[in-house]
């Protein structure tokens, strides 16, 4: 059983997949597809598909028998994901017009996020 804290840290984190997986198909497809990787055909491919896979993960955050399956899968995802965001930073690829996170800025995000899906959906 979930205490306050950690459903209302599950909620916000439901809504940070969501909000970020619509985001691959809007306002920041173009941003996303230039961090992927050159190693990768199909940016474009990529960038809708990882938007798919937030959008579930956020919704199966907040579906009970879903949820642990959710966490698991969005821990991995962001381990999976995580050299997109070395390859931005190293590229100084813009997003919304300003200069890509830092890894040392990414890296501890990230970690938090794994860390916050861990402890709502695993512990």
């Amino acid at each position: 059983m979930l205490t306050t804290v950690q459903t209302v840290v599950l909620w916000l984190l439901a809504a940070t997949f969501i909000i970020a997986g619509i985001a691959h198909f809007t306002f920041l497809r173009k941003d996303f597809a230039q961090i992927v990787p050159p190693i990768f055909p199909n940016k474009d491919g990529i960038v809708i598909f990882t938007g798919i896979l937030e959008l579930l993960g956020g919704i199966g955050l907040l579906i009970p028998q879903l949820s642990r399956w959710a966490g698991i899968a969005l821990i991995l995802y962001l381990i999976a994901v995580f050299p997109a965001n070395i390859y931005g930073a190293r590229q100084h690829v813009p997003i919304l017009g300003k200069p890509h996170p830092s890894v040392m800025v990414r890296l501890p995000f990230q970690s938090l996020l794994i860390f916050l899906l861990w402890w709502t959906t695993l512990m």
